[in-house]
């Protein structure tokens, strides 16, 4: 309690500080920080005038918050923005940050992933233990099967570091796409592969799915001993913590039910991976106080920089704690409530909704596209006579200050990558606006919250592909190919119902033309746009 004085004391000096500057004709901003640098001197130089300041450097809370706060004051001073212009641009951002904020934290839901660190810290001994279990046991691999907050840690730390020396391969599967399933598990040999089932409701469609596929698959190999080569991440009772003991899986890790799915990277979805790694969780965890400078070319280019050095694997956790701390605060501003996802769960309801018509009409129901050429298929377009126009017809409709998304429910690779960069920085060159993109359906259950529950200002160009193979879900009627093309056509409904701007383009068979001749057909449009025929 006495942190929290300290701090509203130094808030309510700034405060006041800014408005005398304020009256003298100066922004106030200039106020708040001549007031910290004033008590700051004060503190250092009569410690027995304010006795409570003296040791507060030295809180770890504290320094987190002061590492926030500077984050703001830095951003805020550069946009050169008064506080009544804030709160008028955010429109029903406080409302939000009230109501997904402090009702969550009187409730005490949503909000336990600010002491994720220590809780996790306290099962490090756990993790490691179960780790070398893993490598004594003779497993060559493991799969976190996953999708949206589940699998983002892991991903990020076998990018970043990828597994110790003498532990197992790592990767994560996280899209329906047929081939991405096929190839999670890179040519290992399934009765020596682990696979980490990860989903906090226990219910998620995809998750489940990859379980039913993988499972039936292992059973063929090793019987009724399947479950020895699966692992559980998930909240306290549910559905699937029924099945760990239904199918006797090897352990199950119970993870704490108010922490978020899309705020769990510090919990055991992101730390048991990393143990599986070999990485030092307990570093991770505690952290690194070290920042310096690593945006040099931004800060060269007149851009408003904050410099962090990550200096080691030691320095991620902290990283993760910051950017979940500072994506809270910011999705508050923007009116998107960051610790739920009404507006994912509709196209989730969508997609069940066409699954079902899928059973009892024996197939989703596709509509025609409004027009076909190059190759290409394109669906919600305007009456237009070739792909590029439809192209121009959909982007001219950016404005300034809105933001074009790629939404590509494609299989990755890096020539798809290159392309949907090469798109990017076309868009963003000629447009001059911001640009996204995101694999499917990953960013379905992260920054779809954004595309549906966010402010209209978004431009939305999902890409498709026919599948290359049918691949059987176990105990549905739908295989994977299936329930992708219901995600996505689920997700272009909702966007449609919501009066989003956006149009579909399938690929075809080809993908690496397909996005080759995208990319070209929208050079075209934006040279139609720019000579003013869009």
């Amino acid at each position: 309690m006495e942190l929290f004085l300290v701090i509203l004391v130094i808030l309510v000096l700034a405060r006041l500080a800014g408005v005398l500057m304020e009256k003298i004709g100066q922004t106030a901003i200039l106020g708040e920080l001549l007031a910290g640098v004033v008590l700051g001197v004060l503190v250092t130089s009569f410690p027995t005038l304010l006795p409570q300041f003296v040791d507060i450097g030295e809180d770890d809370m504290f320094k987190a918050v002061t590492e926030l706060g500077i984050f703001f004051l830095i951003f805020m001073a550069g946009m050169e923005i008064r506080l009544e212009q804030l709160a008028k641009a955010a429109k029903g951002g406080a409302l939000v940050a009230l109501g997904g904020v402090l009702v969550p934290l009187a409730l005490g839901y949503g909000l336990g992933w600010l002491w994720l660190p220590e809780r996790c810290l306290a099962q490090v001994g756990h993790l490691s233990s179960f780790a070398n279990q893993v490598r004594l046991s003779g497993f060559e691999h493991v799969v976190l099967l996953g999708t949206g907050g589940s699998s983002l840690a892991a991903w990020a730390f076998e990018r970043i570091f990828g597994p110790a020396d003498g532990y197992p391969r790592f990767s994560v599967l996280d899209s329906t796409v047929p081939q991405e399933v096929l190839a999670s598990t890179d040519g290992a040999d399934p009765a020596h592969t682990l696979f980490i089932v990860a989903s906090k409701s226990g219910t998620t469609t995809e998750v489940l799915s990859f379980f039913e596929y993988f499972y039936d698959q292992i059973k063929q190999i090793r019987g009724g001993a399947a479950g020895e080569n699966f692992v559980a991440i998930t909240d306290p009772g549910t559905p699937l913590a029924q099945t760990v003991q239904e199918r006797g899986l090897r352990a199950t890790f119970e993870n704490w039910p108010d922490v978020g799915g899309r705020y769990s990277g510090l919990s055991y979805f992101g730390m048991l991976p990393a143990a599986l790694m070999g990485l030092p969780v307990r570093e991770i965890l505690a952290g690194d106080d070290h920042l310096s400078s690593f945006a040099a070319a931004l800060a060269a280019a007149k851009h408003p920089v904050i410099e962090i050095e990550v200096a080691d694997v030691n320095s991620l956790g902290q990283e993760i704690f910051r950017w979940e701390f500072a994506v809270a605060v910011t999705g508050a501003l923007m009116g998107i409530n960051p610790f739920d996802q009404p507006d994912v769960e509709e196209s989730k309801a969508k997609t069940r909704e066409m699954l079902a018509n899928h059973s009892r009409e024996g197939g989703l129901a596709q509509p025609a596209p409004d027009l076909a050429d190059e190759g290409l298929a394109v669906y919600g377009a305007p009456d237009c006579d070739c792909v590029s126009e439809a192209l121009a017809a959909l982007l001219v409709q950016a404005n300034a200050g809105d933001y074009v998304a790629l939404m590509a429910y494609l299989p990755y690779s890096l020539r798809t990558d290159d392309a949907l960069a090469t798109i990017r920085s076309d868009i963003r060159d000629r447009l001059r606006v911001a640009t996204t993109a995101g694999y499917g359906p990953r960013f379905l259950h992260s920054t779809g919250q954004l595309h549906k529950g966010g402010p209209n200002t978004g431009v939305f160009l999902q890409l498709t592909a026919r599948a290359s193979a049918a691949l059987p879900i176990p105990a549905h009627d739908y295989d994977f190919a299936t329930l992708k093309d219901a995600q996505a056509s689920g997700d272009f409904e909702v966007l449609r119902q919501r009066q989003r701007r956006i149009m579909r383009i399938d690929l075809g068979t080809d993908i690496d033309y397909g996005m080759a001749k995208l990319a070209e057909l929208i050079s075209q449009a934006l040279r139609q746009i720019s000579a003013g025929v869009g």
